[in-house]
């Protein structure tokens, strides 16, 4: 399965931690997932680096030979931004292949 890197930043109410990235343009991006996606709860320590599971949509040459991948959170786990977006250009070295 392909996975994006992500940063655990915080344990957030409802059972849920703040995770967060930044995409191949610098943005930062803030979603909110489910603890029990990465067996954490309120007394994990934070923060901690994680993975999101990701569906790959498309890549293309950005320049300089780094690759920029296309990726969507929305069709593997179900995981939208806090702004709703789920679709992300990301630098391919962002990706990483899990069990």
């Amino acid at each position: 399965m392909l996975a994006l890197r992500i940063k655990i930043t915080a344990y957030i109410a409802d059972d849920c931690v703040e995770c967060k990235f930044h995409d191949a343009e610098n943005r930062e991006h803030t979603i909110h997932a489910p603890a029990d996606l990465f067996e954490l709860n309120a007394d994990s320590g934070y923060p901690q680096e994680g993975f999101i599971v990701c569906q790959f949509l498309g890549m293309y040459e950005y320049h300089a030979g780094k690759n920029v991948i296309l990726i969507d959170t929305a069709s593997t786990w179900a995981l939208f931004t806090v702004n709703e977006k789920h679709q992300f250009e990301v630098w391919a070295e962002q990706l990483v292949e899990i069990d």
